[in-house]
């Protein structure tokens, strides 16, 4: 969330959160979240994360896995992401679930919404997704893939299975923040930068 600097401000935000706990059932875990200051002074830096009872921490720091920083991220920047998915798709879960189960589980990529990833990060997620979807692993054994994968990325209404190509989806996720600019400008979080 972005919020400008003030106390009563941060004070508002952690009633509307508390409200959203209370109603939800969700506890927010305040000691796992941080205060990252943008364009702000140390005046009440500390207060406020006193009030929100969460630490403070500087750029570059990780969201989601992956450095917040003004530069392109690397495919070592990205490494700990491809880790990740790796070790989620291995073991013997995989193996357990059904096709439509891990097409499921292959849609969930919400890192692409924010970040612009190089054209190898995306090859080897694309490796790693096609693995699991035919053999449940990343990369266990070699079996036999029974339609191409650019069938099986095809849309339900071309006789595909919908999987979506991360290459288009990253595309298309960071022009969702060109288009929001353009139809509101003068936002909260585009004032920030």
């Amino acid at each position: 969330m972005m919020e400008p600097p003030d106390v009563h401000v941060i004070y508002g935000l952690r009633f509307i959160l508390w409200c959203f706990s209370l109603l939800s059932g969700l506890n927010i875990n305040f000691v796992k979240s941080s205060l990252i200051p943008i364009n702000v002074g140390d005046d009440n830096l500390r207060e406020m994360a006193n009030i929100l009872g969460c630490r403070i921490e500087h750029m570059p720091c990780r969201y989601l896995g992956l450095p917040l920083m003004t530069r392109k991220l690397s495919y070592r920047d990205w490494q700990p992401v491809i880790n990740r998915i790796e070790r989620r798709s291995e073991g013997c879960q995989g193996r357990l679930l059904s096709q439509g189960d891990k097409l499921v589980l292959l849609q969930a990529m919400f890192f692409l919404s924010i970040f612009r990833a190089p054209k190898g990060v995306l090859a080897r997620m694309e490796t790693i997704r096609r693995c699991f979807f035919w053999q449940g692993a990343s990369m266990a054994g070699k079996t036999p893939c029974l339609v191409r994968w650019g069938e099986i990325c095809k849309s339900k209404k071309k006789g595909g299975l919908g999987v979506l190509n991360l290459d288009m989806m990253n595309r298309a996720l960071m022009s969702k923040w060109c288009w929001k600019w353009v139809c509101n400008p003068e936002a909260k979080w585009m004032r920030t930068f």
